[in-house]
């Protein structure tokens, strides 16, 4: 019989973290992300088995895992899915591989960059915009450029987005470094 006290715990441990079910991955120790303590786990939907493991790669630190479960499920290669409870405040990394048109590439010196995607665009303050931008006519609507970053010999353009509320940053791939 379930107890009053183990109701109560699991109601604050819902109230109080983010569940999510996927796969920890195994990364090469001289990776800089696990250099930096973080771990990367697949996110995985689990409606049928075999569990689909198709969301993005997010990397998350030890001490925002609050616990984790397995579900007695596995993805198609066979490994265990498991529940984790994350700290909802928890900062993550969350990868992505964006498709883009080879017509969004620019090469700036001997670095390649990729224009930002349409929900990144906004137009310049006077309205339909003609004439040539810069990445700074991007920052409207809390979106903007923020530069490239080096992890795991790739290159990624690194764009921000802020309501107020959330920050979200998107991590896309454009070359080797």
């Amino acid at each position: 019989m379930a107890t009053y006290e183990q109701a109560r715990a699991d109601e604050f441990s819902a109230a109080s973290t983010h569940s999510i079910t996927g796969v920890e991955l195994a990364v090469p120790a001289d990776s800089p992300l696990t250099e930096g303590g973080l771990i990367p786990i697949h996110v995985c939907v689990c409606v049928i088995e075999p569990c689909d493991c198709d969301g993005p790669i997010i990397w998350v630190g030890p001490d925002d895992i609050r616990s984790h479960q397995p579900t007695e499920r596995s993805n198609r290669a066979g490994d265990d899915v498991v529940e984790f409870k994350i700290d909802p405040d928890a900062t993550i990394l969350v990868e992505s591989v964006v498709r883009a048109k080879m017509s969004d590439l620019t090469m700036h010196g001997r670095r390649a960059r990729l224009r930002p995607s349409s929900h990144l665009r906004s137009t310049k303050a006077g309205g339909c915009g003609g004439g040539s931008s810069t990445m700074r006519d991007y920052r409207a609507g809390g979106s903007y450029y923020d530069g490239q970053e080096c992890a795991g010999h790739t290159l990624y353009d690194v764009w921000v987005e802020a309501d107020g509320l959330d920050t979200t940053f998107y991590y896309v791939a454009v070359g080797s470094c």
